[in-house]
């Protein structure tokens, strides 16, 4: 355990009972150019040895599973995922501190802040590779509620202000579960392979010059360490139903951009819902349109498809409500062989019948039925 320092793999004992002949499973032989002992899988009670292996992780064992039930076979060093020992649970402490901070300087400003500090030390009996135990955390958000604009007596309508800023250290490590946002859809980044380091500020400003219209916009940046960041930026424009009643109108533009180290990625986000209500029924539209393109230095890959749907919610009657809905929707893919070009994948219509059963009703309950058309391009 003191040699092993923070790597579970190398606070190991070795996995080989020798239980005397014809009472195990495995005999041993040696290879005679390289000496290293080999154990061979003989059957229940045709062996010298029992014998515990356990995964080591990819090509870093000797051994890989065989189809009997128990049997391991010797491949080779580095060949396999198995090797014949059994991990010792290493004994670790984990210790954290935190300090919050909310400050409200008037009733349109509020401040909120937090700052982690995290002790984590993997195997408390070695001191081999404890540089990384400590690490820090920090989170700032700043918000300017509904504020007046005006201009010489003139009133502009109000603002709204958010602000995010958060630090965090690759040896940071709570308590209960890490930082980890949506990183794949908001950030466009596999999180799967990202640092836990993190660096990223956001904000959002909200304009109300009417009170029948709102608009937004917002921006993020964001640096993962390892040459991995990614920045984003929206802007949304809505046309709210107190200018006209049971009119309703939204449309948002996103777009994310992100880098690698060896690969750049653009994705592009349209949406467009629209609304209206007329006696008892509910109208509504949705448009939804994405381009998501994956450069490297020879090939651009990726996708796009649009969405058309098109629905009505009928009003409540005898405690039932009703719902049907339309949707055709394009999806294509970038050709790798030939830059930017787009092929047609595939065309999907699904239609769609739902209800929902009043709260006024005795008995609640919902249901949905759905039948769905995927006609795919051949590929030639």
């Amino acid at each position: 355990l003191s040699a092993a320092g923070d790597n579970p793999f190398e606070a190991s004992v070795s996995g080989v009972d020798s239980v005397g002949p014809n009472n195990g499973s495995y005999t041993k032989s040696t290879d005679p150019v390289s000496g290293e002992v080999i154990f061979t899988f003989a059957g229940r009670g045709n062996g010298d040895f029992n014998i515990a292996f356990t995964n080591v992780g990819r090509n870093n064992g000797s051994y890989r599973r065989g189809p009997a039930l128990g049997e391991f076979i010797y491949v080779g060093p580095e060949l396999a995922d198995y090797l014949p020992i059994r991990l010792v649970t290493l004994a670790g402490d984990r210790r954290l501190a935190t300090v919050g901070l909310h400050a409200k300087p008037n009733s349109n400003l509020d401040i909120r802040g937090e700052f982690a500090v995290s002790q984590s030390d993997l195997n408390v009996f070695s001191d081999v590779a404890d540089n990384d135990n400590n690490g820090g955390a920090l989170r700032l958000t700043s918000t300017i509620g509904d504020t007046a604009v005006a201009i010489g007596g003139t009133k502009l309508g109000s603002i709204q202000l958010l602000t995010r800023w958060t630090r965090q250290d690759s040896s940071f490590n709570p308590l209960d579960r890490p930082l980890q946002p949506e990183y794949a859809y908001k950030w466009n980044l596999n999180s799967e392979s990202l640092s836990n380091e993190e660096n990223s500020i956001e904000s959002t400003l909200t304009y109300q010059p009417r009170k029948f219209l709102r608009m937004q916009g917002s921006f993020g940046v964001l640096d993962k360490a390892a040459a991995v960041s990614s920045d984003r930026k929206a802007g949304e424009i809505e046309l709210l139903d107190n200018i006209r009643p049971g009119i309703r109108l939204k449309y948002r533009y996103e777009t994310i951009g992100s880098e690698t180290g060896f690969s750049t990625t653009d994705w592009i986000r349209q949406n467009v819902t629209a609304g209206k209500t007329w006696k008892r029924l509910n109208w509504r539209y949705e448009f939804r349109n994405e381009d998501r393109q994956l450069a490297d230095t020879t090939v651009l890959s990726g996708f796009s498809f649009t969405e058309n749907k098109v629905g009505v919610d009928a009003a409540a009657f005898k405690g039932i409500q009703l719902g049907v809905s339309a949707e055709r929707r394009n999806d294509m893919l970038y050709d790798p062989s030939n830059r930017g070009e787009l092929l047609d994948q595939a065309t999907t219509d699904t239609y769609e019948l739902n209800g929902t059963l009043g709260k006024e009703s005795p008995i609640q309950g919902r249901f949905s039925f759905a039948f769905r058309d995927k006609n795919y391009t051949p590929f030639i």
